[in-house]
């Protein structure tokens, strides 16, 4: 088929184009603000984890704290029964006890001049931390909030308003139908294979009168009839004879 001849409105091609454009736009700030927003998380997670290890060991000192409580009650009570039963040997159980006691002391001692360092650690630099998730979180929320404005506006307002104007405009236009045009070599085909002639659409009134119009330039066909009178014998399309009109 030949191309159209008529005139192409392109606003419909300048939408289309906004339209895929804004669809590319929108894939790229959901990439970037998913790297954003991956590490806000990741430094959260950090957080959290520091947090679950200080809470452990708080945990262990306290404990600790308990055991060493419980040596010091049972250094008292063999006190004082070393003090009211002085004919027993309580002199070996107290020495255990007291040994107990300071190596639970030691365990609790170190335990919580760790703790306290963690601690200290944390609340002085816990602005730091807060903002090491509050910055990417920010540039996050940026891209997302300027994206989704700018597609609001193209996708809701620019994009329809382009596609209603180029509608009036071919609904109020005296633009013609864009038909293609058919290829002058090229013709119809008829079921059976071959050439479709516009004369075998003909009715048997109009093939006499195109045959009567041109009686004057075509050969008489006709014969003379036994009686003195003539018969017309046509010759139809396909070959078979047949009576004239």
């Amino acid at each position: 088929m030949a191309p159209t001849s008529c005139a192409i409105n392109h606003d419909y091609s300048q939408a289309c184009t906004l339209f895929v454009n804004q669809l590319n736009a929108i894939h790229e700030s959901i990439l970037d603000a998913q790297c954003e927003l991956a590490g806000a998380v990741c430094f959260a997670e950090e957080m959290v984890d520091r947090n679950h290890d200080i809470q452990r060991r708080l945990l262990q000192r306290d404990r600790s704290n308990g055991q060493l409580k419980r040596c010091i009650m049972n250094v008292e009570e063999l006190s004082q029964k070393a003090s009211k039963h002085k004919g027993r040997d309580y002199d070996r159980q107290i020495v255990e006890a007291l040994d107990k006691y300071h190596a639970a002391e030691r365990e609790a001692e170190t335990l919580d001049r760790c703790v306290t360092a963690d601690l200290k650690a944390l609340i002085e630099h816990q602005n730091t931390d807060y903002a090491r998730v509050l910055a990417p979180f920010s540039r996050y929320l940026g891209v997302a909030a300027s994206t989704e404005a700018n597609t609001a506006y193209i996708l809701a307002k620019k994009v329809p308003n382009i596609l209603r104007s180029a509608v009036h405009e071919d609904l109020t236009s005296n633009r013609p139908p864009c038909v293609p045009k058919p290829n002058e070599d090229e013709e119809g085909v008829s079921a059976a294979g071959g050439t479709i002639d516009a004369r075998l659409e003909e009715t048997p009134d109009d093939a006499c009168r195109r045959r009567a119009s041109g009686t004057a330039s075509q050969p008489d066909n006709s014969a003379e009839a036994p009686g003195g009178g003539s018969a017309s014998i046509d010759v139809t399309e396909d070959g078979r004879q047949g009576p004239s009109c």
